[in-house]
């Protein structure tokens, strides 16, 4: 007999109007409240896509205690529940779909609207992160998966997805594969720099965006991550921007997949707990040795490579080495590890530093210890990291997360 497991969130439709058009969506509200409030975030879909496509990341959320809410855009579906045509659907009438969205959301009696976030994929990221400059302290986090903010580029290019066109001489009429477009979704933004229609927003911002992305180029959430930093107010701190990253998954394409969704969500739910990535260790595995001992199998993976992060760049240093004891018929079972290394080089005012790094790995979870000479990081000396692990055939990529109110200001 296969075990029931209850869900701990109730999945429940709602509805909203924008212009005398219906948009419908689901809301994924915890069973069990911990505050007087939850927290809300809504999820914007993709080009052509509907809300199928978000619902798992909401029941996440939900899962996680936050009151998550996806809907499906006005026209913006090529199989949807909203009203409206596709024909009219451009980035800013999905703008104002999210705005009605919001307004919906943030008129509930158990939800603290000071608390939005905001998460959005492809287009829905493009479109998040339009209204998060519109809306601006209104929106407590922005969360972007690799966002086509090559939208105008595209336009300006005459071909956008499946549809080509003269850019000169848009059409009424776009046909673009299984949807029509209509004049509005080009010509709405063939003059327009999208990162100076986002650069606005002040609040945390996290990006996530494979390096191996054919539709939206890992070089335009670079080029907006750097318009967010320089447009950006220091309030005075002489601290780097660590409230607004750019997290690369390696080898992922447009639309993440399997471990590369689980690593995105990993990332999602420590920023969402207020945690920044304050180094990121990237490992090459240079060699392996399997002993045996009293009956048991123990792993050692020598390794080399480089961390960086807003705070400090280096090198690991010769001896690095991940010890580990294997169990199992063929040693497939990890039952603990330790990783133990040491990485010179310099933090963010050019002074010269290191750090020791012990991670490590009861079978289910990493645990890192930090400690560094940095003054400027003095903060990793004080407190507990989170580990966010992604594999790689190589070696790994190691992000260590700490709380962003534990820096203290210079």
């Amino acid at each position: 007999m296969k075990p029931v497991f209850e869900k701990t969130y109730w999945e429940t439709p709602f509805s909203c109007e924008r212009d005398s058009l219906t948009i419908r969506g689901k809301a994924m509200i915890p069973k069990k409240q911990t505050a007087d409030k939850l927290t809300p975030v809504i999820v914007s879909h993709g080009f052509m896509a509907n809300m199928q496509t978000t619902a798992g990341y909401c029941r996440k959320l939900a899962s996680w205690g936050f009151a998550a809410f996806c809907f499906d855009f006005a026209g913006g579906c090529i199989k949807g529940s909203s009203d409206g045509k596709t024909t009219e659907m451009s980035v800013f009438t999905e703008a104002e779909d999210l705005e009605a969205v919001i307004g919906y959301v943030s008129s509930l009696g158990n939800v603290d609207g000071s608390k939005l976030i905001l998460m959005g994929c492809s287009q829905g990221g493009f479109v998040s992160a339009i209204v998060a400059a519109r809306l601006k302290e209104k929106v407590a986090r922005l969360i972007l998966f690799y966002p086509a903010l090559c939208i105008p580029d595209d336009a300006r290019a005459g071909k956008m997805m499946m549809a080509t066109f003269d850019p000169q001489n848009i059409p009424e009429i776009v046909n673009c594969g299984p949807m029509k477009l209509g004049r509005i979704y080009p010509a709405s933004v063939i003059d327009k720099d999208p990162n100076e229609l986002i650069q606005d927003y002040q609040g945390p911002v996290t990006i996530i965006h494979g390096d191996a992305d054919p539709i939206v180029k890992l070089s335009y959430s670079e080029s907006a991550m750097a318009a967010y930093q320089a447009h950006r107010d220091t309030k005075g701190l002489k601290l780097p921007h660590a409230d607004a990253q750019l997290h690369v998954i390696r080898g992922a394409g447009h639309g993440f997949k399997g471990e590369e969704d689980k690593l995105a969500m990993e990332i999602v739910k420590q920023v969402l707990h207020n945690r920044f990535c304050a180094l990121e260790v990237e490992v090459e595995l240079t060699g392996h040795e399997l002993k045996k001992k009293d009956g048991k199998q123990y792993l050692t993976l020598p390794f080399k490579g480089n961390a960086v992060g807003p705070y400090f760049k280096g090198v690991i240093q010769k001896g690095a080495a991940d010890e580990q004891e294997r169990g199992g018929l063929a040693g497939e079972k990890l039952i603990h590890a330790c990783a133990d290394y040491v990485v010179k080089g310099e933090d963010f005012t050019g002074e010269s530093c290191e750090m020791h790094i012990i991670n490590r790995n009861d079978g289910k979870k990493w645990v890192p210890e930090v400690h560094t000479d940095s003054k400027v990081m003095d903060f990793i000396n004080h407190s507990q990291g989170r580990t966010v692990f992604e594999g790689r055939k190589i070696g790994p990529v190691i992000r260590i997360f700490y709380r962003a109110e534990e820096r203290k200001p210079l």
